[in-house]
């Protein structure tokens, strides 16, 4: 170490010694103080003078980037590496390679003896001109192990592994780290988009991706053969002609559109590259066979729209591990590399960064990230339109679950009531009660049911609401809990968190709700690219961060500094691995922790130099002899005095280095918007619903409330219903869906008890799973055709006599055959024409002592349940009373 400080100047060597010189000295350098030990980095840093990036006192350059030349990559994330003050000045005035190190090998081969001749000229306290003829006793390979161990004593052992290359993780974009820096918007030229994919170039535009599954795993391994059979030629066959194998190829397509995403998107694929005349029928078999059997069996395709990048390159890591031939295991990355560029932009799953290394197939994660000051304004807008919809609610508390906790989407949306333990879990608590959640205890389960199908076991875990999340968020979530058990009745059993059903008995369809919240993420930060799953990447960042106690430059909020009391020990790293649902630490710092080179800093720096004398802090430094103050004025040749004027007039010596070096500036004020001047809006309506809003499922959720007796501002804070508006149309709904009072009337009175229970209707929907399906199918396809200018008035006359000859005591409809009637009776049976599934028949009937005029009949509608078949007059009636409310309203 003195004779590192003594000889930061060489003397008495020629240029082609010197050269040699500065590059062992800045390796020497990098390494013991900047904790770049990874032989693979050096071999970048030649070229790296020009990518000296600073912002205010952060100083750094992005290493693995594909910036470099392609003989310096290797299987490595972007690191982003915080250089210390001599190795900045070091790497700022090195001269170039020698014109013949252009490959590999011979690069590596010097750099290693450009370090060995330093190490030794330092240990024989040499400068002579025999610089590469020094008896050498030292070796790179010997001084890399000591200055290793050097780091495996001072520092967490993962990150001595991710010094040395051993532990791969990847540092955020760079636009990403520099809004973590500003704090601010980033004003870019794209407009955030609310879908998640964009149209391949060249693809059909009248056929939509398969979405649905309907045929087993037999069926699809018997459609695979029929693609392969449509591209195979045997032995003295006539070689098929193009548009023979494009027709064949079209129709397969036509089978495959609802039976398997992944073979159709591999269908359609080949097909376009034959047409693009890109490979012959022979590759096209070649590649169909090499990678579709390994799709199919690596991917669950009812998941795939719900799987991330990490999973994406999980699979693609566990196919090429499969794969013993390397030849063929670089060939088959190449595919997949394609397919995924093809499939994230046709079918919108999540992207991937591949990269071709030495090693061969590496994929980058997919690092990004929402810090705390987005969270809260995020969060904040949301909380103040929570009354509006269901699905405003719902962003909200799958908000909370992404950032504060980690959940993946798919684990979000089918998350059960019972999943969430607390103390008043199963009970109704009144609304003035409900302060009491906001302090209570609370535990989160996340494990396997028919919806939900973890990843691995270690995916099965226990989250600590109460450490994870503050009160005011651990208030919303249970308050959430709570409308659900109101709307379920206390029957939480198989009952789902997010639900637009009556019992819950059915997840929500999430689509909406993850594209409004990703869209308000895209707003707010400016990043066109952020994602939900990004939420997971901040957990795991920032739990990372508060548990290292670092002064790094992601914002915390104040309620975590618990974590950093209770997680003072090695094993904070095992318990971030454990929220996750990860099976190692090592998956959870390759995917989801981006933030391992600033960690690093924070760990590394006291021991590098002593920063009484940099501005940086008081700790003593490791290595006492080294003085950086004297070694940087030497190296700018100016004098200690002049070198402390300086740092104390810039306040760090890092901030006034970057100005003395000229070094790049990473991005200008222009760039920037201060968040509160973007304008935030959510995609949904701006004024609180009212029954005209309902769903077919909620609309039987509230008949059921209303049956039970429940309060209106009950059931409107359930449904998220504007009280007042409410209170005046269930008046009229009561009216409609009026249920008669039974009186004593004599026996032989029936004309009596006809006109009691004239146009009596159930309240309550009906029970069987095929009497809803019949009764949500006629309602829907009704309400569609009285929005429809022209169906409107017939569909509206139909539901009319419907509503006016419906008797309830025998579940018919009274027909009239006479001129006065005529025009309505024709109305309703276009209507039922339009709107009754096939499932339902028909049957009319005349009943001599019932129906004394020979004008009249009555029909009857029959359902293939056994129970009380009134699912079609359910569904009919419904509409006609929606149909009501909404011309009262001005909508239709």
């Amino acid at each position: 170490m003195n004779q590192f400080d003594k000889c930061l100047i060489p003397t008495n060597l020629d240029q082609k010694h010197r050269c040699a010189f500065y590059y062992g000295q800045l390796i020497y350098s990098a390494a013991l103080f900047g904790g770049l030990t990874d032989p693979a980095a050096w071999l970048q840093l030649p070229f790296a003078k020009k990518k000296i990036m600073y912002w205010q006192d952060h100083v750094w350059i992005d290493l693995f980037t594909d910036d470099y030349p392609n003989y310096t990559q290797a299987r490595r994330g972007v690191r982003r590496w915080f250089m210390d003050p001599v190795s900045l000045i070091l790497l700022n005035q090195l001269p170039p390679l020698p014109h013949h190190l252009k490959d590999r090998p011979t690069l590596r081969r010097w750099l290693n003896r450009s370090l060995s001749s330093y190490l030794n000229l330092l240990e024989h306290n040499t400068t002579n001109t025999h610089f590469f003829k020094t008896k050498k006793a030292w070796t790179a390979n010997q001084w890399l192990d000591l200055v290793n161990l050097r780091l495996h004593l001072i520092l967490p052992i993962y990150l001595a592994r991710y010094c040395k290359g051993q532990l791969i993780s990847s540092a955020w974009p760079e636009r990403t780290w520099l809004r973590i820096l500003n704090q601010q918007h980033f004003k870019g030229n794209h407009k955030p988009t609310e879908l998640n994919s964009v149209p391949i170039q060249k693809a059909d535009p009248n056929k939509n991706p398969p979405i649905k599954l309907t045929s087993s795993e037999k069926e699809r391994a018997k459609l695979f053969s029929q693609i392969k059979a449509a591209l195979y030629k045997k032995q003295g066959q006539v070689e098929p002609t193009f548009s023979e194998i494009q027709q064949h190829l079209k129709l397969l397509l036509e089978n495959l559109q609802q039976h398997s995403p992944l073979l159709y998107c591999l269908t359609l694929w080949v097909k376009q590259r034959l047409k693009r005349k890109e490979i012959r029928r022979s590759s096209a078999y070649q590649q169909l066979t090499s990678i579709g059997r390994d799709l199919l069996s690596n991917f669950d395709e009812k998941e795939l729209h719900n799987l991330s990048a990490e999973d994406f390159q999980q699979s693609y890591e566990v196919i090429l591990e499969n794969t013993p031939s390397a030849s063929t295991r670089k060939d088959k990355a190449t595919l997949l590399q394609r397919f995924h560029h093809f499939i994230s932009a046709y079918l919108g799953v999540a992207p991937l960064n591949f990269k071709m290394a030495d090693e061969g197939f590496f994929a980058t994660p997919d690092a990004n990230l929402i810090h705390e000051t987005e969270y809260q304004i995020i969060f904040q807008l949301l909380l103040e339109n929570t009354h509006l919809n269901p699905e405003s609610h719902a962003q909200l508390i799958a908000l909370i679950l992404g950032y504060r906790c980690g959940l993946r989407i798919s684990e979000v949306k089918n998350l059960k009531l019972e999943d969430l333990h607390y103390p008043w879990v199963q009970k109704k608590l009144p609304k003035e009660h409900r302060e009491k959640l906001s302090t209570c205890a609370a535990t989160l389960l996340i494990r396997n049911n028919a919806f939900n199908k973890l990843k691995s076991q270690s995916s099965r875990r226990q989250l600590p609401l109460n450490l994870l999340l503050n009160t005011q968020e651990r208030y919303e979530l249970l308050s959430y809990h709570q409308l659900q058990v109101i709307k379920t009745d206390r029957k939480i059993k198989n009952a789902f968190l997010f639900s637009m059903h009556d019992q819950n008995n059915v997840p929500m369809d999430f689509s909406l709700v993850q594209q409004n919240l990703q869209y308000l993420m895209r707003q707010l930060t400016g990043d066109n690219q952020l994602r939900y799953h990004h939420l997971r990447h901040s957990f795991a960042s920032t739990y990372l961060q508060i548990t290292q106690s670092t002064t790094q430059a992601i914002p915390i909020n104040e309620h975590l500094d618990a974590i950093q009391e209770k997680t003072k020990t090695r094993k904070h790293l095992h318990q971030l691995t454990a929220y996750l649902g990860h099976t190692s630490p090592g998956v959870s710092l390759q995917h989801y922790v981006h933030n391992l080179d600033d960690i690093l800093k924070d760990k590394l720096w006291p021991y590098s130099f002593d920063h009484r004398k940099t501005g940086h802090g008081t700790l003593q430094g490791f290595l006492s002899r080294h003085d950086v103050a004297t070694c940087v004025a030497t190296l700018l040749n100016t004098t200690n005095n002049n070198l402390g004027t300086q740092v104390h007039t810039h306040k760090t010596l890092m901030g006034w280095l970057s100005k003395k070096l000229d070094l790049q500036e990473a991005t200008t004020a222009n760039e920037w918007l201060d968040y509160k001047n973007v304008d935030l809006h959510i995609s949904q309506p701006d004024i609180a619903r009212s029954l005209i809003d309902l769903s077919f499922d909620e609309w039987c959720a509230y008949l059921t409330a209303l049956h039970k007796g429940d309060e209106i501002s009950q059931i409107s804070q359930v449904f998220y219903l504007n009280e007042t508006k409410t209170a005046v149309q269930a008046s009229l709904l009561m009216g409609y869906f009026k249920e008669k009072e039974k009186k004593k009337t004599p026996a032989n009175s029936m004309m009596n008890k006809r006109r009691l229970m004239h146009n009596g209707f159930p309240v309550r929907p009906p029970r069987t799973k095929t009497e809803q399906n019949i009764a949500r199918i006629c309602f829907e396809k009704s309400l569609r055709l009285l929005s429809s200018s022209e169906h409107e008035l017939m569909a509206q006359t139909g539901l009319d006599y419907i509503y006016s000859n419906y008797r309830h005591w025998n579940r018919s409809i009274t027909l009239r055959y006479n001129s006065r009637d005529s025009s309505k009776l024709e109305s309703f049976e276009k209507l039922l024409e339009r709107v009754l599934p096939k499932t339902v028949s028909i049957s009319k009937t005349r009943k001599p002592l019932t129906h004394r005029s020979y004008l009249t009949g009555e029909m009857q509608l029959h359902t293939p349940s056994k129970q009380a078949q009134y699912g079609p007059i359910f569904g009919l009636l419904l509409a006609y009373a929606v149909g009501r409310l909404r011309r009262m309203e001005g909508v239709i």
